[in-house]
């Protein structure tokens, strides 16, 4: 008898446990984002520009409602601000599309230098690092010369990097930055305008000086220590 009850009150006690543990965690399921966008703070006259030849958008009146949309052709990149299309641009790509990057050096060239004209360039990568350094079976490129034409970007041209394969952290990178430029520039709209074309004029006089050999390159200057 005195095991029985014994057992008894074991499993009674087991069964409160249990019941205790249940209910001390909760198993809570979302489908919230980690990266939300409805907590920015959209600017009055805040217009974000998408070019629509755009594949695949992350921004459009479905996915993103409530953002004010605006599309036209870009002429540089795929994302930029209604009245700072000279001065802010975003350029999406996946992984394929970044080892053609590599490959195309006269198209790069032309691309890289139409971004750096701008104040605030980036080149946006949907895809994970370890993609990019696991390489591409289709090409002969070497993760290492991708990488390293990605920090050279930052380094020598002052063109950001983001990579995400993360499609909602990126349209938050996106409306993030967008805002917080728009808000920065909005009073200065005019004259930021001016010294972005006063920059391209003298880019521009410096390659057609070095063209006709008016200018001549500066030899490196060899530092000895």
């Amino acid at each position: 008898m005195n095991l029985k009850r014994s057992a008894g009150i074991g499993a009674k006690t087991s069964k409160t446990q249990s019941q205790n543990s249940n209910e001390s965690t909760p198993i809570i399921v979302t489908n919230k984002s980690l990266y939300p966008i409805d907590t920015i703070k959209i600017p009055d006259g805040f217009k974000l520009i998408v070019d629509p030849n755009e594949q695949q958008p992350l921004f459009s009146e479905k996915l993103t409602p409530g953002i004010p949309l605006a599309k036209h052709v870009l002429r540089t990149g795929d994302y930029s601000i209604d009245g700072f299309v000279e001065r802010y641009t975003i350029e999406r790509k996946k992984i394929s599309d970044l080892y053609t990057l590599v490959v195309d050096k006269n198209h790069t060239i032309d691309k890289i230098d139409e971004m750096a004209n701008h104040c605030f360039a980036c080149l946006l990568i949907e895809a994970s690092e370890d993609d990019i350094m696991h390489g591409s079976r289709y090409t002969r490129i070497k993760p290492a010369c991708v990488y390293g034409f990605l920090m050279s970007l930052q380094t020598r041209f002052g063109i950001h990097v983001y990579i995400s394969n993360n499609r909602d952290a990126c349209r938050k990178y996106i409306l993030t930055t967008a805002t917080k430029f728009f808000r920065y520039n909005k009073f200065d709209k005019k004259s930021s305008l001016e010294k972005s074309k006063g920059m391209k004029r003298r880019r521009n006089k410096v390659k057609e000086s070095l063209a006709t050999g008016r200018i001549k390159k500066p030899r490196p200057r060899i530092i000895t220590v």
